[in-house]
């Protein structure tokens, strides 16, 4: 029975055993679940603290830098004249400000050395001649306070600026004797820390908001057992006022920013009006650049100064001038060769010098223009020639023809391109209309006319640089247009003529009537040319 019951012991005690150990085991398993889960929330914290912080140092950085923004757009719109008074009152008032920083503390160093030594020199004066009255007053001989009082008098009779009180303490710390230099003054300058006064070895200097104070311990030297010793009798303190000695700092002060707001405002009002003649003459070389750009070539820049703006003004003159040259050069080359020039100038390869491609061919000549210029002056005859070779020379332009050359009074036009056919024939046909026109009117007012025979022709031809290293033309070469001059020579007045092969591309466009066929040196075979029927009225 006994052994039933140990057992049983036993075996609940393993029970219980177990049980405690599996509900520790879970009360760990919770308590490390609750730690890992703080850990992991107050990383979070930090990380979240962290991530707004820089969020917010980021948008400061943002405010400020749009806050820089907006001034340096404000300053960007500001006019030059106000610009450089900015610039140059900032730079005035940064010198002006660091300069009287400098001198000014400078000064006051200066002025507080001063001060320091002056107050040494009187209190060791005053304590060499109240030393021994002290010594006396220690040893309960006569009263020492008349002698010192006539001391401390002695001190105010020399007016020394800025000191208001002078004080002596026995060693005590009792008050011997006190003097206020200043009317209406306070009590008795006594500190409330004597005993560390009683124990100063030497001078200390304590400054307040508005005195600095000055102690200077008097010590006699004795001989004893140990040797010798100094035996404090005293100590002497004397008060100055800040406002008194630093007076003249505070008027300098006065003074420098008086003298800086006057030399501010000068040199603002100087910058302003001098920069006034500078806009002047920058605005003038905008307006002249406006007035280029509109097609005024008349534009002169007056230069009044031989500094940066003036040379630009001789160098914008200088510009006008080449502008207007070249401009006149232009009317004596062709549009082709001006565009050609164009073409290789904004371009970044290099083209070749000629090349070959297909291109109708329109010549244009006056009838009977050298009997008629013997008749007349040279200033008629030229009169009279460019009259009728300006007419066509804009009807080849309002078609998109290029004007290749004027020679004598022939002309030579090219078109290129679509249509390049269709846009020579309405050329030609105009050209004989708009003649036949100008005509009639200058025949109802006696005036001379002229008539014009034109040939056109299409086919490959060869565009390129043609002539001397000194001297050269953008033009065409070759058969085709060899054919076209013959063409025109071939025409009567108010005829034009056209090869075949040019005819089969006007798709019947105008009446045509075939001609006898025409030799040309170089040719093999006769060249078959046609008539263009148009509307021809008699100038009578």
């Amino acid at each position: 029975m006994s052994n039933n019951n140990t057992n049983w012991f036993r075996r609940y005690a393993k029970l219980i055993s177990e049980k405690w150990k599996s509900a520790f085991q879970a009360l760990s398993d919770r308590f490390a679940a609750v730690q890992s889960f703080l850990k992991v929330e107050i990383v979070r914290y930090i990380v979240l603290g962290v991530s707004r912080i820089r969020a917010g140092f980021l948008r400061v950085i943002k405010a400020i830098s749009k806050f820089f923004s907006t001034l340096s757009y404000i300053f960007k719109s500001f006019p030059i004249r106000i610009k450089l008074s900015i610039i140059m009152g900032a730079v005035v008032i940064f010198v002006i400000i660091t300069m009287s920083l400098i001198v000014l503390q400078t000064e006051k160093k200066l002025l507080r050395e001063r001060l320091d030594q002056l107050c040494n020199v009187s209190v060791k004066i005053m304590s060499a001649s109240i030393k021994d009255y002290l010594l006396i007053d220690e040893e309960g001989g006569i009263t020492a306070e008349a002698v010192i009082t006539e001391a401390i008098m002695r001190i105010k009779r020399l007016e020394i600026s800025g000191l208001n009180d002078i004080w002596v303490l026995n060693r005590s710390g009792e008050m011997l004797a006190y003097s206020s230099l200043v009317k209406d003054s306070d009590s008795p300058f006594i500190s409330e820390n004597n005993n560390q006064l009683l124990q100063l070895t030497t001078a200390q200097t304590i400054e307040t908001d508005d005195n600095y104070e000055y102690y200077y311990p008097i010590f006699i030297r004795r001989s004893g057992g140990n040797g010798e010793e100094n035996i404090l009798l005293g100590v002497v303190g004397l008060r100055f006022s800040k406002d008194v000695i630093f007076a003249p700092i505070k008027n300098a002060q006065k003074i420098i920013i008086t003298v800086m707001l006057i030399i501010i405002l000068f040199t603002i009002l100087l910058i302003y009006f001098l920069s006034q003649r500078m806009v002047l003459q920058i605005q003038e070389l905008a307006l002249a650049a406006k007035r280029i750009g509109e097609g005024d070539l008349r534009v002169r820049i007056s230069i009044d100064s031989r500094d940066e703006l003036g040379r630009l003004g001789h160098e914008f003159n200088n510009m006008v001038i080449g502008l207007q040259e070249k401009l006149q050069m232009q009317k004596f080359v062709s549009k082709m060769t001006i565009k050609m020039i164009k073409e290789q100038t904004n371009s970044t390869i290099t083209s070749p010098s000629s090349k070959k491609k297909i291109i109708t061919i329109l010549f244009s000549d006056a009838r009977n223009f050298s009997t008629i210029s013997e008749k007349l002056p040279p200033e008629e005859v030229v009169e009279l020639i460019n009259i009728y070779l300006d007419l066509q020379a804009r009807i080849v332009e309002q078609n998109l023809g290029i004007i290749d050359k004027f020679v004598g009074d022939q002309i030579m036009a090219l078109f290129d391109g679509d249509n390049q056919v269709a846009k020579a024939m309405r050329c030609a046909v105009g050209i004989q209309k708009s003649i036949s026109q100008l005509n009639q009117k200058r025949l109802r007012t006696n005036e001379v006319i002229l008539e014009v025979g034109i040939g056109i022709n299409t086919g490959p031809a060869v565009i390129g640089h043609m002539g001397s290293q000194a001297r050269m033309d953008y033009t065409v070469v070759g058969s085709t247009v060899n054919v076209g001059y013959h063409l025109c020579a071939k025409a009567k007045a108010r005829q034009i003529i056209a090869t075949s092969q040019l005819l089969e591309h006007t798709n019947g466009t105008y009446p045509t009537t075939r001609l006898d066929p025409i030799r040309i040196k170089g040719k093999p075979k006769p060249v078959q040319i046609f008539e263009i029927n148009y509307d021809r009225e008699s100038p009578v």
